[in-house]
């Protein structure tokens, strides 16, 4: 006998009686740090750091020296109640160009028993080559902002994103 003739015939035997079945619905993941005043991005605080090629340490005359750039190590904390992994990714979007630059492509993590997960990049790892060896530039204006978005997709489909500046 066909089993799922009968799977069949039960949907519509429901959808014509006027009654309907609804899944839980869960809500998109959430980001538990994410603040909307500016990151400090100074030498000086946690994850901020200078390039090894940098003047400081090659010397100012030296022709492979950069000066006004600096790498950067940051984390996200995310809450999801769907699945046991989430996919992220983190584009930096430069104030002067507008420009996306991947500075973590598509990464799964897995979720821990609370249905917390932790994001991560370190722009000494991103794909785009110039970042990844001279670092993300100062901004040139006063008062502007590069922006640093982390985007998360859980096990159905939803997606959030928190951006820092």
């Amino acid at each position: 006998m066909n089993h799922n003739y009968f799977k069949v015939v039960a949907c519509m035997l429901l959808f014509f009686s006027g009654y309907s079945l609804t899944t839980a619905q869960s809500t998109a993941p959430e980001f538990i740090d994410c603040s909307p005043t500016p990151d400090s991005l100074c030498v000086q605080e946690q994850g901020v750091r200078l390039p090894l090629n940098n003047q400081l340490f090659l010397g100012e005359e030296h022709p492979d020296a950069t000066s006004c750039t600096v790498h950067i190590s940051s984390m996200k904390h995310v809450t999801s109640d769907c699945g046991s992994q989430l996919s992220y990714r983190v584009e930096l979007f430069l104030n002067d160009t507008g420009q996306a630059i991947i500075l973590q492509p598509e990464t799964l993590v897995s979720m821990d028993s609370t249905g917390l997960a932790t994001l991560f990049f370190d722009s000494e790892q991103a794909p785009d080559t110039l970042i990844s060896l001279t670092g993300i530039p100062y901004h040139t204006e006063c008062n502007a902002y590069h922006r640093i978005v982390w985007s998360v997709v859980d096990s159905c489909g939803q997606e959030s994103s928190c951006t820092s500046y």
